[in-house]
Parts: structure tokens; C-alpha cells; sequence
């Protein structure tokens, strides 16, 4: 008898050790705007080839926790997506949020850097959430590192996007 409860045990015990850090562990919109910040400097310094390599890999510095690094360029198509990298190539210009707004527009007209507010779907939850996408003009691409709220879809903010015009990124 013990043998069939054993395995089932092994994997709640192991899924108890995992759940509190699959739960709260999610990047917050700081910490969005430094890695995008981040990876705007390692694009400037690598150039595209190795920059968009490092975005793609697993780890850090461009992967912290549901943190992660997508360029595109000003026609919106995907050049690399640390998520989902099978999207580089991907035109995703007139894609639109479950409000029918097409963000990425929004995101590849941002002048300099500041935030574009949109709903997506959360990969860790399933449900469409509001996100926070801090976004980097780095000649004809721009960098981008989203954070998730958690709030659900009928409590998001009101869409805003807060361009700065500093002069030191560019």
C-alpha cells in the first residue's frame, strides 16, 4: 500500500516546496524599467547579433522571474523575445489587446522611452491581466520588458502612455 501512496506523496511534497515561489514571485514595474534600461546599454554596446542572442537565453541578466526582454523594430516585427523566441520575425504591428487596442503601435512610436499600458494574457495564470511595458528607443528598435499586475482585466488602469524625453538614451 505504501508504494502506491508514495509517488503521489514525492510530488505534493514537491509541488508544496514549489507553489509559494511560483505565486509570488513576479517582477514589479521598477524592476521592468531597469532590465529594459539594461538591455538598451547591452544593445548599444554588443550590437544587435549579440544583444538579441542574450535576450534570448535563459537566465539572467534578461530573464528574472516572469521578467523578460522583447525588441522590435519601428514596422513592429519581433527581432528577439526572451519569452517566446520563436516569434523573432513575427510582424506583430497591428496586434490588439482583448479591448481591441493596438499596443504595438503605441510601443514601436514611443519617441524616447516611457510606459505603454495594455491587457495580455499572463502565461502564469491564464487570465487576461493588465501589463506594463516599459519601453527603450534604441535607434530603429525599440526594448521592451513588461510587468504584469495582478489585477484582474475589469479593475485595469485606464490605458496611458508616458513618454520621457530624456536625451541620455539615445
Amino acid at each position: 500500500m505504501l508504494k502506491y501512496l508514495s509517488a503521489p506523496l514525492v510530488g505534493i511534497f514537491c509541488l508544496l516546496l514549489v507553489a509559494p515561489t511560483l505565486a509570488g514571485e513576479r517582477g514589479g514595474p521598477e524592476e521592468a524599467k531597469a532590465m529594459a534600461l539594461h538591455a538598451a546599454n547591452a544593445l548599444r554596446s554588443l550590437g544587435t547579433y549579440a544583444a538579441f542572442e542574450a535576450f534570448q537565453s535563459p537566465g539572467p541578466p534578461f530573464h528574472d522571474r516572469d521578467l523578460y526582454i522583447f525588441v522590435l523594430n519601428r514596422d513592429g516585427i519581433v527581432q528577439a523575445h526572451g519569452s517566446e523566441p520563436e516569434m523573432a520575425g513575427e510582424n506583430r504591428l497591428d496586434y490588439k489587446d482583448s479591448k481591441g487596442r493596438t499596443f504595438v503601435r503605441e510601443i514601436v512610436a514611443m519617441p524616447d522611452q516611457g510606459w505603454v499600458n495594455y491587457l495580455y494574457n499572463d502565461p502564469l495564470t491564464g487570465k487576461v491581466l493588465p501589463k506594463q511595458t516599459y519601453v527603450v528607443r534604441v535607434g530603429d528598435y525599440v526594448v521592451c520588458v513588461g510587468a504584469y499586475s495582478e489585477e484582474s482585466e475589469s479593475e485595469a488602469p485606464p490605458p496611458a502612455r508616458q513618454p520621457s524625453r530624456s536625451s541620455k538614451s539615445r
